[in-house]
């Protein structure tokens, strides 16, 4: 499997998103000139079939958590679509979640790009991925399932 370039796999919508969230610090705290300590984020994901769970911790460089972190999520599909976006914020002990319910037709492993903001600080960046696994069809089990009492009864009768 071949590296991917982190800037050719970012979708447009969600680098306009870093953009304005790299600006608006600016616009709020005019005066700081000085360089500013980066944001760390870690990110983990969770996939049940039907829901995907994103958690993940907004810390300092020295690692203390950093409440009030505006943090944006995005999650794209194998093909590179965009199927979720979220913006959220870190609680007191730097945590974030977020939970959705994933696309049925999605397959494969799919890539989540979180960016953390806060003013006085650096903006972080994380990549991370999962593997999404369709939820099983109800209508598969609705048929399925008699299948199965079908072929169970007949093997338990002598021939």
């Amino acid at each position: 499997m071949g590296t991917m370039n982190i800037r050719s796999a970012l979708h447009p919508i969600f680098i306009l998103w870093i953009a304005c969230m790299l600006l608006t610090p600016l616009l709020v705290v005019p005066s700081k000139v000085n360089a500013q300590s980066e944001l760390q984020v870690t990110v983990s994901a969770v996939n049940d079939g039907e829901y995907t769970t994103i958690t993940g911790v907004v810390s300092d460089p020295n690692h203390n958590p950093v409440e009030g972190a505006k943090v944006s999520i995005q999650v794209n599909d194998p093909s590179g679509k965009t199927i979720h976006m979220e913006l959220t914020y870190s609680d007191e002990n730097g945590m974030f979640s977020d939970k959705f319910k994933m696309p049925e037709d999605v397959n494969g492993e799919c890539t989540i790009y979180v960016a953390a903001s806060k003013a006085g600080y650096g903006v972080g960046v994380n990549t991370s991925s999962f593997t999404a696994i369709p939820e099983f069809s109800e209508v598969l089990l609705a048929f399925a399932a008699p299948l199965i009492f079908v072929l169970k009864t007949l093997r338990k009768k002598p021939m």
